[in-house]
């Protein structure tokens, strides 16, 4: 979509790029777990597919959105950012 999207509006000098994030650890997705049985097994559990062993949050997914709003990503369009420590590579 991101691809088609940049084509369409290249000419008007737009970028379109999009944000792809995975887990991460927002508090309601962390009560949800606790509710579901033992938080800290879940925790490992998902933490088992991931490549990297960071846990993710709104500040990496907005770092993320940063970058494509910069300047330093003025010759980027088209793309679509993947923010998920690697858990598509599983």
């Amino acid at each position: 979509m991101a691809n088609m999207n940049a084509m369409r509006y290249a000419a008007r000098n737009i970028r379109v790029n999009t944000i792809h994030p995975g887990f991460s650890r927002p508090p309601a997705l962390v009560e949800a777990l606790r509710k579901q049985g033992d938080l800290t097994q879940k925790l490992v559990d998902l933490a088992e597919v991931q490549m990297l062993t960071a846990r993710g949050s709104a500040t990496d997914v907005a770092a993320g959105i940063l970058y494509l709003a910069s300047d330093a990503s003025r010759f980027v369009s088209g793309t679509e950012l993947v923010i998920e420590a690697g858990y598509g590579c599983r």
